[in-house]
Parts: structure tokens; C-alpha cells; sequence
């Protein structure tokens, strides 16, 4: 039957019956969703890429090149790592098609609000102290998620923080931060522009809920007939149209439906839609539209076995919804634009989690086994998915509530609760998740964003390591780079004449140990910038003294080691300095505390990574790692002058092989994994490193020198992956 529905819709479009081929390319689209057959998952991909395509050439093409785009969104601190996925998307996949992403504050803590003000195209606002622009907004409670008040705001006094405020005519484009894009947004704002609004349906919905309403009826409270400005009775045919999504609509500010927005604020303000309970048991409530109108005659006369019954509050969704159906505007199938993969199971608990799944899964099986193998199989932590066998129902029903309960709920990895991704979903525009494909510690993996952070500069940055090759270097002739010292150097700087622009330690040893003489550095040297690690090995703070950390030379770092199966890890790069994720050496710490400060043209000297394990006059210090030096030396193989460490001196072992070189190798790789537009050369004649390209230090800087930071091509290691 399928097969004949895409042939069907291949004749249609090659003869130019473009509405009748969208028409069949989605009822073919929506059998597969639905699970009433099997197709290969490019045939389905193509189906929904032709029914974008059909859109576009609705269009005529582009919006006019003067329209803004902008996109709305909103977090929280528990959202914040969704918030940075959707937002590392946009950047990766749209970046040239959005013109500002605005993030309204719903409760971010302040290191989550700091990384997002680095990124360019960002703005992030909240709601203002003091009186409101509008009285009527005095009833609600600006960081209370429960009547979805916050959209409200975000939507409608987005304005007055924009770089476009003065523009009448934009696109906004609301995508909640639980969705991730995963193709441009080309198409959808060439809708809005066009159209003047974008809204769709539910329909993803059928593959999770056998018997889904998505009906406006089902929504539409009594209370908006408070509204006398606006409303207008429904017929029985408006009251039976699908709700949209609230997650992704747009509306063009100088379109034809810019009265929509006007009439939205309205309603939610005007009267109690928003406060509505989510799930009606009033029977009066419920029947008061069969009570009222005609549905219950329209839904005989189509046939349909749907209630007419009002039984879910969703808010300001449902004043959407309302506006939609009234003014008979065009709602486009979600499965090429916005497919859902958390439908309704952000609530569940370890206590429940069972008891809600397992019917759900049971009563959509055949429609959900492949993903649900699909996911036993990817799960972390693993569980066993040899004994899965798609013919025993409830044996594979349980190996999915095991491997989903440990990944979502027991210790969870991701941030909320997922149904099993179907193969499909991909082909979307967006993926609305949830929360679900976003890592619990997502800041650790938004190393891609930095490609996009608002500091970006040209100047060159010099990590001066310690090792020998350094004395041969005329630290003098450097002063016109900005170069970046560390550890235990400051006891040349006044001999040889030069100090730093930059200096730091991320060795907690090294750093508790010369405490006092960093102190002294932050208050009375020339250097412009400290970057220290703030706790000793047993965890006290190294400089609790208020003065210090006060100081606006003393970058506050709050330093957090890799946690366990992170240590190898190749998409781990912070993207603040609050938190910042450990790169395992002060050397490779430097690089990512640069890139942080917008650098991305670096030169490595003294990099040369030829230890000795234990110079002469150091002994072990309570454990095998730790050393102290027991005499001064005369000449230490290690640094680049005699008496970088002295008597009294503890350090740790330096672990060449099982450390400094891994870890600078880890550094290598991330940055071409993570496509950072990023060059980095190493200038020490003797280095062991193979993972940068070599030069001398006069080559290394005129070829920085001849390039912009932002014509910088993603990095290239040099290291072969095989044998790494």
C-alpha cells in the first residue's frame, strides 16, 4: 500500500500537482511514523525531504534578504544543558541563516548565564525589577514554569533587548530549548516569511499514543470566552482541527497574521487560560463545549470516536491553537519540520517509571521494537542485549525499562526521559527532546560553540612551557605577543628582564606550595592576568584571602577534574572558566584558559616533553607520584634554568608517557574532533610532541601573522588516530 503512495506522489510531482504530491508524500510519511509498515529509512527521509522542497517552491524561494531571523528560546538552570545543545546546534547547522538567538533567564545560575553572553549572536534577558511594562502582568510569577508564563514574556517583550528592536518587520522563530536542530532553518523562516506565521501539528505523536487526541477541543478552555475582545465561537469543523506545538512557531512581526501576537498577549492576560490545571476532572468543565456548540453533531458526521471533550489545560499553547483554528490558518505536518522523542514522560520517577512505560510500550510494540533494540544495544551504562529477541515482547520491553532507567533515572546521564529514537526522526528539521539527548554535564561538550564565542582575536598567543629548548629564546623580542608563562618560571623573570602578559598554574601541588610567592606576584608584578587553581591536594582553598580573589588580575576558576571514562575522552573542552574541565597538564590548561580569552592563533616554546622521571636531588614525597627536592641542583634537564626548583621544592612526577604526552595528544585530537577553527604550532627544536606542526619561531609567526582568526580553517592534528 505504501510503495503505491510514494509512486503515487512521484507522478503528482512530476506532473506539477504539487498539492496533491505534499498530500501523498505525508500520508506516506505518516504511515511509517504510525508503524503500519516497513520502509527503508531513506525512502522515508526522501518523502519528507520533498515535502520541504514543495514548501520552498511555495515560497518562491528566499525571504528577502533585509528580514532579520531571529529565534526565541528560554531556560533554566535545570535546562541549561539543553539550552547549550540547542544553541551549539543552531551554530553548527544555521549559523549564517540566523541573525540572533535571545534566551529569556528563567532562573539560570550565574556560570551558565556567563558562557552564554561569550557566544556571538546571543543575547540573554529576564524578567525587569520593579513595576512591569503591562499591569496585567502583576498576577503572575515571572519564574514560575507552571502556567508557562515565561513564554508569554519571552515572546512578547523580546523587543526591548534586541540589537533589532528598531526593525518592525522580522521573523521570530520560538524553539523551546529542549530541541536540537538538526538541518537548517532556511526553510522554515522562508515559511514564516512568506506566510507570515509557521505553526504545525502533532502527528509524531500517533507513534507513541495509539489512540492520541490532538484536537483543539481537547484543549480549548472556557476561559478564554473572557476575552470578549478576541473571541469568537469556534464551529464544530475549527473545534476539530489539530492543536500546534508550542515549541516551534513563528510569526513574521510585519507579516499579514502580525495581529496574532497582539490578540495572543490578550488572551493570556486577560483572562485565567494560563492558570488552568493540566489535566481537567471537572465534568462540568469538560462538557462544556458538547454543552455549547456543535462539536459533538461534527464529530457524528465525520465519523470520528473522539470525546469533544475539553481535558488538557496547555495554557498558552491552547490560545495558539485557538487563534489558528479561528482564523482557518494552514498548520504543516510536525514530521518534516519537528519531530518529538519525549512525548509527555518528563514527570516519571523511579517510582513509576515502570508502572507508566510498560503500557506504553506494550500497546506500540510492533511500532517500537527496532528502536528499542536500537537502544539496549547504544545503552550507557551497557546491558546485556544478546538474549533480546524482538519476538519476546515483554523479555525485550524489559531489557528497554533496565537500560532506560539507568540511563535517564537511577544515574542519569541525560537531563530528562525519552521513548526510543526511531530511525526516522532524524530526516526533521528539529528533534524536540526534552531534555533527552542532552548530557547532564552538556558544558563539558560545548567545546564546538567556542567556533562562535564574541571575544574571537587576532593576536598571537606564546604558551612559554619550561623546558631547556626555552633559554635558547630571546623572551625579550616576544614583548609585541601576548605570551602566557608558568609554575615555578617567575624566578627568572626578574633576571633575564621579562615578564609575561599571562602567567598560571593548574598543578594543585605546585600551586598550594608557592602560594605565598603567587600572592606577591598577583599584588606587585607587572603581569596582567593570574590563572591559578584555588584548592591544595586535600582540597583547602590556596587563596581564600578576599583581597585576591577580588582582584581583577586573578581569574576565579572553578577547576573540576575529569570524572570517570572521561579521561580519554575527545569531545571534552570547557567552554568557561566557570566550570572548567581539567585537561590533565598546565600546558595543555594554558591552551583551552587561551581559547577561552578568544585566542585561537597559538605558538608552543619550551614544549619539549623530554623529561627526566627524578633529576638529581629529588626524592620520592610520601608517594611514588610526589617529589621533593632534597638539595638544590646544579643543573636540572628538565627547565630551562638550573634552579627552577630548589631545595624544599614539591612537585609531581611528571609521567611523560602515561600524562604530559597523552594529554597533549587529547588536546591535539579534540580540537580537530570538535572542528575548532584553531592553528597552533610548536616552535622547540627538541620536541618529542607529534601532535602540531613544527616550525621554527620565525615561520610560526609570519604565518600567523598573514592570517585573520576567523579565516582560520578547522584544525588538522598531525597525529595518525591508528596508532594513538
Amino acid at each position: 500500500m505504501a510503495p503505491t503512495t510514494l509512486a503515487k506522489a512521484n507522478t503528482a510531482f512530476r506532473e506539477r500537482r504539487y498539492d496533491d504530491a505534499r498530500a501523498l508524500y505525508e500520508e506516506f510519511a505518516s504511515s511509517v511514523n504510525e508503524g503500519r509498515h516497513f520502509t527503508p529509512t531513506t525512502l522515508y527521509e526522501y518523502a519528507v525531504a520533498q515535502i520541504r522542497h514543495l514548501d520552498r517552491l511555495r515560497t518562491g524561494g528566499t525571504a528577502a534578504p533585509e528580514t532579520k531571523n531571529i529565534v526565541l528560546t528560554s531556560a533554566n538552570a535545570k535546562y541549561f544543558p539543553s539550552l547549550l545543545l540547542l544553541i551549539q546546534s543552531i551554530f553548527t547547522i544555521s549559523y549564517d541563516t540566523v541573525d540572533e538567538i535571545l534566551v529569556y533567564d528563567l532562573g539560570l545560575e550565574a556560570w551558565q548565564s556567563d558562557i552564554i553572553r561569550r557566544m556571538s549572536k546571543v543575547g540573554i534577558f529576564s524578567y525587569p525589577t520593579g513595576r512591569p511594562q503591562d499591569p496585567r502582568l502583576d498576577r503572575f510569577k515571572p519564574d514560575d514554569p507552571s502556567t508557562y508564563f515565561f513564554k508569554v514574556y519571552a515572546f512578547h517583550f523580546w523587543r526591548a533587548h534586541s540589537r533589532f528592536a528598531s526593525l518592525d518587520d522580522v521573523n521570530l522563530l520560538w524553539i523551546d530549548s529542549g530541541i536540537e536542530v538538526q538541518h537548517d532553518l532556511s526553510a522554515v523562516f522562508q515559511l514564516v516569511a512568506h506566510d507570515g506565521c509557521f505553526f504545525v501539528d502533532h502527528s509524531d505523536v500517533r507513534l507513541y499514543y495509539k489512540d492520541a487526541q490532538e484536537l483543539v477541543v481537547n484543549i480549548l478552555s472556557p476561559a478564554l470566552e473572557q476575552c470578549t475582545a478576541h473571541y469568537r465561537k469556534l464551529t464544530g469543523a475549527q473545534m476539530l482541527r489539530p492543536y500546534i506545538k508550542a515549541n516551534f512557531f513563528g510569526l513574521r512581526t510585519g507579516g499579514s497574521y502580525a495581529y496574532l501576537a497582539k490578540q495572543h498577549l490578550d488572551f493570556c492576560l486577560d483572562t485565567g487560560v494560563l492558570f488552568d490545571p493540566r489535566n481537567i476532572n471537572s465534568k462540568q468543565l469538560s462538557d462544556h463545549w458538547l454543552r455549547t456548540t456543535d462539536v459533538e453533531a461534527e464529530i457524528k458526521r465525520q465519523g470520528l470516536t473522539n470525546s469533544g471533550r475539553y481535558l488538557f489545560g496547555r495554557h498558552e499553547q491552547a490560545v495558539w491553537s485557538y487563534l489558528v483554528a479561528r482564523d482557518d490558518i494552514p498548520i504543516h505536518s510536525t514530521l518534516p519540520y519537528n519531530y518529538t522523542v519525549a512525548p509527555g514522560s518528563g514527570a516519571l520517577t523511579a517510582t513509576n517509571w515502570e508502572k507508566v512505560m510498560r503500557p506504553k510500550l506494550s500497546g506500540r510494540y510492533d511500532a517500537l521494537k527496532g528502536d528499542m533494540k536500537r537502544f539496549i544495544e547504544e545503552a550507557q551504562p551497557p546491558v546485556d542485549a544478546t538474549s533480546v529477541d524482538l519476538e519476546d515482547k515483554n523479555r525485550t520491553i524489559a531489557a528497554y525499562l533496565a537500560a532506560g532507567k539507568a540511563v535517564y533515572i537511577t544515574e542519569p546521564v541525560y537531563t530528562n526521559v525519552g521513548f526510543p529514537r526511531p530511525a526516522w526522526s532524524g530526516a526533521a528539521t528539529v528533534l524536540l527532546h526534552r531534555g533527552s539527548a542532552a548530557r547532564t554535564d552538556q558544558h563539558k561538550f560545548a567545546g564546538r560553540a567556542l567556533n562562535r564565542y564574541a571575544n574571537i582575536r587576532d593576536d598571537i598567543f606564546v604558551l612559554l612551557g619550561n623546558g631547556p629548548s626555552l633559554g635558547d629564546v630571546d623572551l625579550r623580542s616576544l614583548t609585541k605577543y601576548d605570551t602566557f608563562g608558568l609554575n615555578a618560571a617567575y624566578r627568572a623573570y626578574p633576571r633575564v628582564d621579562f615578564w609575561p602578559k599571562y602567567f598560571g598554574c593548574f598543578d594543585a601541588l605546585v600551586c598550594s606550595h608557592h602560594a605565598a610567592e603567587f600572592k606577591r606576584l598577583i599584588k606587585d608584578s607587572p603581569i596582567e592576568k593570574f590563572f591559578f587553581i584555588n584548592f591544595d591536594d586535600q582540597g583547602a582553598q590556596i587563596f581564600p584571602e578576599s583581597e585576591i580573589r577580588a582582584n581583577p588580575r586573578f581569574q576565579n576558576i572553578d577547576f573540576r577534574y575529569r570524572g570517570p571514562g572521561d579521561r580519554d575522552r575527545l569531545d571534552i573542552l570547557s567552554g568557561s572558566f566557570t566550570p572548567f574541565t581539567d585537561m590533565r597538564t598546565s600546558g595543555s590548561n594554558s591552551i583551552q584558559a587561551g581559547l577561552l580569552m578568544g585566542y585561537r592563533k597559538f605558538v608552543l616554546l619550551g614544549v619539549d616533553q623530554n623529561y627526566v622521571e627524578v633529576v638529581d636531588g629529588a626524592a620520592r614525597d610520601k608517594t611514588f607520584h610526589k617529589l621533593v627536592m632534597k638539595e638544590t641542583p646544579k643543573e636540572n634537564p628538565n627547565y630551562w634554568f638550573a634552579d627552577y626548583q630548589v631545595q624544599g621544592d614539591k612537585f609531581n612526577r611528571p609521567n611523560l608517557q602515561g600524562t604530559q604526552i597523552p594529554a597533549w595528544n587529547n588536546l591535539s585530537l579534540t580540537l580537530e574532533n570538535l572542528g575548532l577553527q584553531v592553528e597552533i604550532y610548536n616552535c622547540s627544536p627538541i620536541t618529542q610532541l607529534d601532535c602540531f606542526r613544527k616550525a621554527t619561531l620565525e615561520q610560526a609567526l609570519a604565518d600567523l601573522t598573514s592570517v585573520k582568526a576567523a579565516n582560520l580553517p578547522p584544525f588538522r592534528s598531525t597525529l595518525n588516530r591508528a596508532t594513538v
